[in-house]
């Protein structure tokens, strides 16, 4: 119960949330609310524990490019189902203003099996999709307008009027300059922002606006101008043209001209018939992939909000390291002394982190069917080096590829350096660590601590996986302090 002045917005927010939930308690689209009431400590509310999130859902999923392309019918018919429900909330005078897939919860229709819930197979889901936690939601009145200025919601989800508003709080209201009609404050128009990121999200497992830098992602989406959607975001898009089309449309900055959610509806129908009509860019034929479902069952309404690369599926040891069937293998020589033909090769240590020798990886066509999203090279100098297998030449590469390239000097590598690539490649799905001749070790280091933060399970068990393999065997007890200081 409110045991101060300012907890008296609490109240509020929590007496919303049962309006809300009473109100659409036959939708079949909404959390139910089974019980509320109140103690001598604060409100209670109990509702049904759904089989997991939309979040535990696709983290299961594989993340690599070509089985998201492959699996993304049932993808958009999934999103079919989300936009449908929140169209019914929208229809009720209710805008969300914290939706993602951690909100998102789903059943298991009657008689799925765990297999087909995990992995259905034909593009249509074996699941009901209900949209849940209306902490952050708003309930207006008809007459009303349907905005506010309040900031609600979650950072990397939040549209650009719900960025602008934080800067609309009593504090800015108290400017002899401030102007309340140049904001009109946040409304549905940011419900259909956050859409698209739960689409992009859906399709390509990552989020779609996540930056490293906080106040870099505030300014360009809140207050900046061009496209707002960058790399690698836009290259997933390009390779499905007409997803990418209605992002474009969903993501407009400008609440005013952003498409709404009837002609979103409309758009996904077009999009899911378009190959029955020989349309223009037919989804492509639904095939299934290997899922592999979380071990425990954590309640759903505690899934965290991190990108979702953290859930990528473990290795075991004896495949911590195998050759990467999409790049060629290398010559020892080619590698450094010491090196032998199967480590010399280009490996693949997690499923967000390869290795590879310069000398071997130099074809567009190949790098390209990797599916590559970072390129960082490893070289024994802090000069950028020229020439054929150098930065110079990867640089060129990475720019045909349009991914970025960073550049690791072999004697500026420490404890900050590695924290801050780690912090440089976060969100990248695909990372290639690439070394010059001679400073292997180091480039092992670079994929280790890569490892240890894009790979939950690696951050216990990596240094000891990496001992076993002959390409990490050599690491000196300086380079392994280093691993074991760094931050994942």
């Amino acid at each position: 119960m409110p045991t101060q002045a300012d907890s008296q917005l609490q109240l509020g927010d929590v007496l919303m949330e049962v309006s809300i939930m009473e109100r659409f308690v036959e939708c079949g689209g909404v959390c139910r609310l089974l019980e509320y009431g109140v103690t001598r400590d604060g409100f209670h509310m109990v509702m049904p524990l759904y089989k997991c999130s939309l979040a535990d859902w696709r983290a299961a999923l594989p993340h690599d490019l070509r089985s998201c392309l492959d699996m993304q019918h049932l993808f958009i018919n999934v999103f079919r189902k989300v936009v449908d429900a929140v169209a019914t909330l929208q229809a009720g005078n209710v805008v969300h203003f914290d939706l993602k897939p951690q909100n998102i919860y789903l059943e298991p229709l009657p008689g799925t099996s765990e297999a087909d819930f995990w992995m259905p197979p034909t593009e249509t889901p074996t699941f009901s999709v209900i949209i849940g936690d209306f902490g952050e939601s708003k309930m207006f009145p008809p007459e009303s307008s349907s905005h506010t200025l309040r900031p609600l919601g979650t950072d990397f989800m939040k549209s650009p009027e719900m960025l602008r508003n934080g800067q609309h709080t009593a504090l800015h209201q108290q400017r002899e300059n401030f102007d309340r009609r140049r904001h009109k404050g946040a409304g549905p128009p940011s419900d259909v922002w956050a859409l698209a990121c739960v689409l992009y999200q859906l399709i390509f497992g990552e989020m779609l606006f996540f930056d490293p830098d906080y106040f870099r992602f505030f300014q360009r989406i809140g207050f900046g101008a061009g496209p707002t959607i960058q790399q690698p975001a836009a290259g997933r898009l390009s390779r499905t043209p007409a997803v990418a089309r209605l992002v474009s449309l969903m993501t407009e900055r400008n609440q005013e001209a952003r498409i709404d959610l009837r002609k979103v509806q409309a758009k996904l129908q077009d999009l899911v018939t378009s190959g029955k009509r020989g349309g223009a860019d037919p989804l492509p034929v639904y095939r299934p992939a290997a899922a592999r479902p979380p071990q425990g069952t954590s309640s759903p309404h505690d899934a965290p909000v991190a990108p979702t690369t953290s859930h990528a599926p473990a290795l075991d040891a004896a495949a911590a390291l195998v050759t990467y069937p999409g790049l060629p293998a290398a010559a020892p020589a080619a590698c450094g002394a010491g090196v032998d033909a199967h480590a010399a090769g280009t490996v693949q240590l997690t499923p967000a982190v390869l290795l590879g020798p310069a000398a071997t990886c130099r074809c567009v066509s190949e790098l390209s069917a990797a599916a590559l999203q970072c390129i960082v090279v490893v070289s024994a100098s802090a000069v950028r080096p020229q020439g054929h297998g150098g930065k110079g030449h990867w640089m060129d590469l990475a720019a045909a590829l349009e991914v970025p390239c960073m550049h690791v000097a072999e004697k500026r590598m420490g404890v900050e350096a590695l924290e801050g690539l780690q912090d440089d490649v976060r969100g990248y799905e695909k990372v290639l660590v690439v070394w010059e001749p001679g400073v292997w070790t180091h480039a092992a280091m670079v994929a280790a601590a890569l490892a240890m933060q894009k790979h939950d399970m690696l951050c216990c068990m990596a240094l000891t996986r990496l001992r076993r393999c002959t390409l990490f065997g050599k690491l000196s007890k300086e380079q392994i302090s280093i691993l074991h200081n760094i931050r994942t």
